[in-house]
């Protein structure tokens, strides 16, 4: 089974042409990797909504003991908004694509827009993967009650970051945003996920709320 980050990259880039699609990747990415980790019990969230590490054990994943990592070396005691975005300016993408690629998920094809841009493509190898991954978020959406709290924390990630389009592209956005920002207030999510939500705000706020950052 993939974990939070897989998911919100498989997610994020289009099976027709390779390219990501989200437009708050790095965000969605930070999130869902704050979020797996208090899943598995490595941190949590205080009183004050400050991040601190619970157990140091490494997970076994890179992009995660990465993020692991760094919070546990922080003197700093960041509320999750904050780590959100010290998180969203570090390269989570680039382990969490080659780990899926190594497992034979993706593949990975490097291309040129104009004939010198350089893109790199993923496209699905193992499309099950992706299309359980969908298949719970279509349950998810059509009966919101009951909702296991893995799927109810990647919900979260999609409406906090306006993923809504990327993961489900065949719904409307409202429709998808309000069911999935119910399933974000879980009592075990809620505080990440609130956090995830506000970093993206501030971010939207500072650069202009039209801007977005999808790159390849």
């Amino acid at each position: 089974m993939a974990n939070l980050v897989e998911e919100v990259a498989l997610l994020a880039y289009r099976d027709d042409n390779g390219r990501n699609t989200a437009p708050y990747l790095q965000w969605s990415l930070a999130g869902a990797a704050l979020l797996e980790l208090s899943l598995r019990g490595r941190v949590g969230v205080d009183d004050s909504g400050r991040v601190g590490v619970v157990d140091e054990t490494p997970v076994g994943h890179v992009a995660l003991d990465e993020v692991l990592t760094r919070v546990a070396g922080s003197n700093i005691g960041h509320i999750v908004s904050s780590w959100v975005q010290i998180l969203s300016g570090t390269d989570i993408r680039t382990p969490v694509l080659e780990g899926l690629v190594d497992q034979r998920i993706l593949t990975h094809d490097r291309d040129r827009l104009l004939g010198f841009i350089p893109v790199n493509r993923y496209h699905p190898a193992e499309a099950s993967v992706e299309d359980e991954i969908r298949a719970r978020l279509e349950r998810a959406l059509a009966h919101s009650a009951g909702v296991d709290v893995r799927t109810a924390a990647l919900a979260g990630v999609i409406a906090a970051t306006f993923m809504e389009k990327a993961a489900m592209p065949q719904h409307k956005f409202g429709e998808v945003n309000k069911t999935f920002k119910e399933l974000g207030r879980a009592p075990e999510i809620k505080p990440i996920v609130e956090g995830v939500e506000l970093a993206v705000n501030i971010f939207r706020s500072g650069s202009g709320s039209a801007s977005v950052v999808v790159t390849s």
